[in-house]
């Protein structure tokens, strides 16, 4: 709906007063085209000449800083799985949502999290069924199977980032990205203080 048309609605048909209006809207909008292009005209001649410009950067939210972290994960995990061939060591990412809350969160785990929590939940269930145990929900991973699965995955990403630029790249993007999200947070909660 244009201006006009929007002004008009509420005047009753063949009013003067409307009539009024409605010649005065369309004189000024008359005007208003003929200075545009007196003004399209006027700034080809202005484009001749030099003009500074001033740009402000404003910092970085940290909500935005968060989103490029996530595109990096993406960007990051999709390299790394296609360069992975143990399927235990290619990271995984999906929405879940923690218990206590109904606000989904994204988590990125390794194949092999999966397989020991899994595990750990099927000898919860296998002593309870026994009697052995009371079914708690308080099932943990293995520390030291996980240290284990950890640093070989860490230990397959350095030498898949010797070898392959854009993964190298992509690490070191996220890292600068999560440098830049702590420092932010560091520097607000300075100003807090």
């Amino acid at each position: 709906m244009s201006f006009k048309q929007f002004f008009l609605l509420p005047c009753i048909r063949g009013s003067l007063v409307c009539l009024y209006l409605f010649s005065l809207l369309s004189a000024h909008s008359a005007i208003a085209q003929d200075g545009q292009l007196q003004d399209e005209a006027g700034n080809e001649a202005d484009k001749q000449e030099a003009i500074d410009e001033i740009t402000v950067v404003a910092p970085r939210s940290l909500v935005v800083i968060r989103r490029q972290m996530e595109r990096a994960d993406k960007v990051l995990f999709e390299i790394a799985n296609t360069l992975i061939e143990d399927p235990l060591y290619k990271v995984y990412c999906r929405r879940e949502t923690r218990a206590g809350t109904n606000i989904k969160r994204r988590v990125c785990k390794p194949g092999f999290e999966d397989e020991l929590l899994s595990e750990a939940w099927e000898e919860e269930r296998a002593g309870q069924r026994t009697g052995e145990g009371s079914f708690s929900f308080n099932y943990k991973l293995p520390k030291a199977e996980l240290r284990k699965h950890r640093e070989k995955q860490k230990q397959i990403m350095v030498e898949l980032a010797a070898e392959s630029p854009a993964l190298a790249k992509a690490i070191l993007t996220r890292a600068e990205l999560q440098r830049d999200y702590n420092n932010e947070r560091r520097r607000r909660q300075q100003e807090d203080d």
